[in-house]
């Protein structure tokens, strides 16, 4: 014997999609569920590569900083270098000149003058 659930499943009734505009609405309907399901994959995508973009973004910025960093640390190293020789030489023509000057023997540098 069939439960009461059984006999209200076989008395349902389902409405055919017998006319034309009923067709051409269940068609645009899914067409339109379609249509939103690609445009969402898509910009799913979109975020994606777009996540991917900035992230390379990123790396790069963070390498051009290392490299001018460097290269900053190798001007200033060579620039204190360049100072601390022009310093030298500064003193040995002061030395020099003051030697000349005063006619200090010995304390020239350039001893043939």
């Amino acid at each position: 014997m069939p439960s009461h659930r059984d006999q209200d499943l076989n008395e349902l009734e389902f409405e055919s999609v017998d006319t034309r505009f009923k067709r051409f609405l269940a068609l645009a309907v899914a067409l339109i569920a379609l249509f939103g399901a690609i445009l969402g994959y898509a910009a799913s995508r979109a975020g994606a590569r777009e996540d991917a973009a900035a992230r390379e973004a990123q790396r790069n910025a963070i390498l051009a900083m290392s490299q001018q960093s460097a290269a900053q640390a190798k001007y200033y190293d060579r620039l204190g270098g360049f100072t601390a020789v022009t310093a030298v030489k500064q003193r040995l023509e002061i030395a020099d000149t003051r030697a000349n000057l005063l006619s200090i023997p010995g304390e020239s540098v350039n001893a043939d003058h």
